[in-house]
């Protein structure tokens, strides 16, 4: 049994560090930070964790939920969960990031429409979501909706994707696994796993490291960082100004060496090796900051991205999130807004599905799968409407010193 310390003694005294920081990974983010009113001595251990826990390796966006994975495995999810695409137990909209707890580290995330597939470090894969087209059914046949459950299979899995109501997998033996609506089949570019439509052909003459597709038009992304465009140009799809109108074969974009590229239905977004995330198309919700017929620069310092249809989430090199476009769902994790477009509190602690201040009581949790408080967010500013850009500051000695 652990000595409890005297008001004379330290903890680090009576408990290793070492000790205390694996037990702060068998914890959700949010019972770890009540470790910070024990002592300044534990403080500074919470503090110095949440600095390196509180880093954004990827962001998967749905059509209206979002997802975070953070560098150590940790995951936390907004926005819709009507489907159970959250992976939390209440089929309600959540307006600010939750963690899934008591699942595995997690390595890599994929959404799809209103379902999100999640490969663990140990290549097992999470499911959850609409099962409405069968995009699940290797997790669950019967079912339209699947809730959070682990799928693993003999040989192990090494990579899986998500896209519209489509879903596939790849094991160790390199087998291809799909399922899901039929127009998208699953190809291998540059070893990474891709959901593609028949219509999307290969160009013999590029070397092709990426492919993304919207409904109407197509981006290609090749070894050397060119991008290439196919299909409509209508509103600016490709970023090829106002007067071409389509492209039927593969032509070359105005854009400098690019590393990420995302094609939605209302336009594309590409984040060149200068850290610029430049944009094109129509902005009908704000997730653009402008409608563009060619390429403008929405953010620089731009780590990495992603978007769906009506909403953009980035996050710059001081792992600072932005979140631009709608909010409907909470799919931006800014919180409820009130009638005149402001966010209910500057500083938001979710308490189940509820925005506050102050420190909650105890919670009880309702499942194994239900975080029982979010990750504490600090806005910078108050965004005007719900379509403007609101920063949310992750620094952790920053935001909980003033919640906990």
């Amino acid at each position: 049994m652990s000595k409890i310390p005297s008001p004379n003694e330290s903890i680090r005294d009576t408990l290793p560090v070492e000790l205390l920081l694996q037990i702060f990974d068998s914890l959700p983010l949010s019972d770890i930070a009540k470790f910070r009113l024990l002592s300044k001595e534990v403080k500074a251990i919470v503090d110095d964790y949440f600095t390196r826990q509180l880093k954004i390796k990827e962001i998967a966006c749905g059509q209206d939920h979002s997802l975070i994975l953070l560098e150590k495995g940790r995951v936390l999810a907004m926005g819709s969960n009507e489907e159970g695409q959250l992976g939390l137990s209440d089929k309600t909209n959540h307006f600010v990031a939750k963690e899934i707890v008591n699942i595995e580290p997690i390595e890599h995330l994929s959404a799809g429409f209103s379902h999100t597939l999640m490969l663990s470090k140990n290549n097992t894969l999470w499911a959850m979501g609409s099962n409405a087209d069968k995009q699940l059914s290797f997790a669950n046949q019967g079912s339209k909706q699947v809730e959070l459950q682990q799928f693993s299979t003999t040989r192990g899995i090494q990579a899986a994707i998500a896209v519209d109501f489509t879903s596939a997998y790849i094991d160790t033996d390199q087998v291809i696994h799909s399922c899901g609506h039929e127009g998208l089949k699953p190809h291998l570019i540059n070893g990474e796993l891709k959901l593609l439509p028949d219509w999307v052909k290969f160009p013999a003459s590029l070397k092709v490291a990426d492919i993304a597709v919207g409904k109407q038009h197509a981006l290609l992304l090749t070894t050397e960082g060119e991008v290439y465009g196919i299909g409509s140009n209508e509103h600016g799809l490709l970023g090829l100004g106002s007067k071409i109108t389509t492209c039927e074969d593969w032509t070359l974009l105005p854009i400098n060496k690019a590393r990420q590229i995302k094609a939605t239905s209302l336009g594309s977004l590409v984040l060149t090796t200068n850290n610029e995330l430049m944009v094109t198309g129509t902005d009908s919700k704000g997730q653009f900051k402008q409608s563009s017929s060619d390429f403008v620069t929405l953010a620089t310092d731009v780590k990495t991205f992603d978007a769906n249809d009506f909403h953009t989430l980035y996050v710059n090199n001081a792992d600072k999130l932005h979140a631009l476009g709608s909010n409907d769902k909470g799919q931006l994790g800014i919180g409820k807004l009130n009638p005149d477009g402001q966010p209910e509190s500057a500083l938001l602690l979710a308490v189940g599905d509820q925005a506050t201040t102050e420190p909650p009581a105890a919670p009880q949790a309702t499942s194994q799968t239900l975080s029982l408080y979010s990750m504490i967010f600090k806005s910078k500013k108050a965004p005007p409407k719900p379509t403007e850009e609101e920063l949310l500051d992750w620094d952790s000695e920053d935001s909980l010193s003033q919640s906990f």
